[in-house]
């Protein structure tokens, strides 16, 4: 399917994926997505799977212009995570959509420490999106040190396949 992207000259600008299975999408794959739109990509959603630390590293260190990421975030791997989140470019939104792997029993809440290495490892992160929160880095220019204001979010309107209010998409 993305190889017809590309045969079509189509450069992708948002992508979502939602699997039926619960998966950890293919290194391979993820690679033919970079490949064929690492310079268009802006909005990346996979839900209900997961990415390889090796791919997410690919996204990142490739796709210059990706902004917006929501997938689930690992919990017990923020390191990994966060030493890939800081090779994007322009990366200012992550939105962490659940656990893939886990069955319904809820998880632990994502601690305030792992937001703020998010934040510190990626300089542009402005917001994360967890756990019915929103978690922004309130920057002052020219200063390393940030604070982290939370707030709790409400109910959840858009559906999985709308993309993030103000885009545009373009055939």
């Amino acid at each position: 399917m993305v190889n017809l992207t590309r045969t079509w000259s189509c450069p992708l600008r948002s992508l979502s994926f939602k699997i039926s299975e619960k998966i950890v999408l293919g290194d391979a794959f993820v690679s033919n997505i970079v490949n064929s739109h690492r310079l268009t990509l802006i909005h990346l959603s996979v839900r209900n799977c997961s990415l390889s630390k090796e791919s997410m590293s690919l996204l990142c260190r490739k796709c210059v212009e990706l902004e917006t990421l929501k997938l689930s975030l690992p919990g017990k791997d923020m390191l990994l995570f966060a030493d890939s989140l800081s090779h994007a470019k322009r990366i200012h939104t992550v939105t962490d959509v659940g656990d893939p792997h886990g069955n319904h029993a809820s998880r632990a809440p994502i601690p305030k420490s792992d937001i703020r290495l998010l934040m510190t490892r990626q300089p542009n992160l402005e917001k994360v999106v967890a756990d019915g929160r929103t978690w922004t880095a309130v920057r002052s220019p020219g200063q390393k040190n940030f604070e982290v204001h939370v707030k709790k979010n409400g109910p959840m309107l858009r559906h999985w396949f709308t993309p993030p209010s103000g885009v545009v998409v373009h055939a």
